[in-house]
């Protein structure tokens, strides 16, 4: 065993108490890093229930219709109010869907662009409604183009309206099914319909529908007279049926989130924190 010399044994308590005063030194600041990491968390994570449950409380008011809350219109898209959750603010807007014309989609093969727009971007659940669409066919390119049928991919639970075609055809379409949708087919071969460079055609017509909540969206097709080619427009003519999004922000957290709702049912779209 080491034995101190005398000389050395007085310098044990300060050596110690040096040792003690460096370690605070150290330990004191490094718990406050520690601690405010973890109060920075906390507040985040506070945050984050909070907007969360003001989605979830907007989702309750149109579920419920509370005090008519889901009254929305064209006229009237939006609302905004806030509420409080475990003592922090919440504030949330609900507002219609804000498509582009004609909904997303809607494409082409770079000459043919084609696209379908209801005159009715929103429309009640469970009621009848009667949707006018507009099909638009666009000649991009620098060629006189003719077309020699038109088809579209109507959405369930969408039906033709029957003698209601005009523009290009003023005929019915065939009208056939696939997977449950009806598919509409205007034959043109007899008088194709030629598409100069730089101009459109249209062919318009209504469809009847009561709908549940949701989302309906299209696909047209044109086919080019001789060739047989077929262009598509990719999903177009969205129709949004009790359709909402949602703002919940809580501190520097906001939810996004797109829901369908009604007294009768509600589904999820879209939900993301930013």
């Amino acid at each position: 065993m080491k034995t101190l010399r005398k000389s050395q044994q007085g310098l044990i308590i300060p050596l110690a108490l040096v040792m003690l005063s460096v370690g605070a030194m150290v330990t004191v600041p490094f718990l406050h890093h520690v601690q405010t990491g973890i109060d920075a968390l906390s507040s985040e994570h506070d945050e984050r229930y909070a907007s969360d449950a003001g989605v979830e409380d907007a989702i309750w008011r149109l579920h419920t219709n509370y005090n008519g809350f889901a009254d929305f219109t064209p006229e009237n898209p939006s609302a905004s109010y806030p509420i409080v959750v475990n003592g922090i603010d919440v504030y949330v807007t609900v507002e219609l869907p804000n498509f582009p014309e004609g909904g997303p989609g809607g494409g082409g093969d770079g000459a043919l662009r084609i696209k379908k727009v209801p005159d009715q971007p929103w429309i009640p659940a469970w009621q009848m409604n009667i949707v006018a669409f507009t099909i638009e066919l666009k000649n991009h390119g620098q060629n006189s183009m003719s077309i020699d049928e038109i088809k579209d991919l109507l959405p369930m639970p969408f039906h033709y309206v029957q003698h209601s075609t005009s523009g290009v055809t003023t005929s019915n379409p065939t009208i056939t099914w696939s997977a449950k949708n009806p598919v509409l087919t205007w034959d043109l071969s007899a008088a194709p319909v030629v598409i100069p460079p730089g101009e459109a055609r249209y062919l318009n017509f209504r469809a009847m529908v009561i709908p549940p909540p949701g989302l309906l969206y299209s696909s047209v097709f044109a086919r080019y007279q001789g060739t047989g080619e077929t262009v598509d427009s990719g999903p177009t003519g969205a129709v949004a049926v009790a359709v909402y999004q949602i703002t919940s922000t809580a501190g520097s957290i906001t939810v996004e989130a797109c829901v369908a709702a009604d007294v009768k049912d509600v589904s999820i779209i879209a939900w993301q924190h930013s």
